[in-house]
């Protein structure tokens, strides 16, 4: 079933070591009708992404063995199409920039607000609108 924000269901690969927000952000997540698959460190994304695709990596920055910004250009190495979402506590202009230069699609600080995720989503895989004389 596709979420209500989105195109159709995302397989999403959650990046996050602080494993309460990681339990709670794939519980949100997988509530919506997405498939989330989560890790705690650069190292376990890196191993998920070479056994299976993705539609979206939402990613911490300050991650225990790396940051998220050499963390995407790795995952990428293997999925280049990948999209990406910076969720993070570095919330200064500079690291906005930094995200955005290093590829990702959107950049939110911590704490997140819900529905300015679920407003990402639907803007990086939009819902597809009626054809003019359907009904929706």
């Amino acid at each position: 079933m596709p979420s209500e924000m989105t195109s159709r269901p995302l397989a999403i690969l959650l990046v996050e070591d602080h494993a309460a927000t990681n339990q709670t952000l794939a519980r949100l997540l997988t509530n919506i009708g997405h498939t989330v698959s989560p890790a705690q460190s650069g190292e376990a994304a890196a191993k998920l992404i070479e056994t299976r695709r993705f539609d979206l990596v939402i990613s911490d920055i300050g991650l225990p063995d790396t940051n998220g910004w050499e963390l995407l250009k790795r995952l990428r190495a293997h999925q280049p199409d990948l999209r990406a979402i910076a969720l993070t506590g570095y919330g200064y202009p500079n690291d906005m920039k930094r995200s955005n230069q290093a590829g990702y699609d959107m950049h939110f600080t911590k704490p997140p607000e819900w529905p300015a995720i679920k407003a990402g989503l639907a803007s990086l895989f939009p819902p597809p609108t009626p054809a003019a004389g359907t009904a929706p």
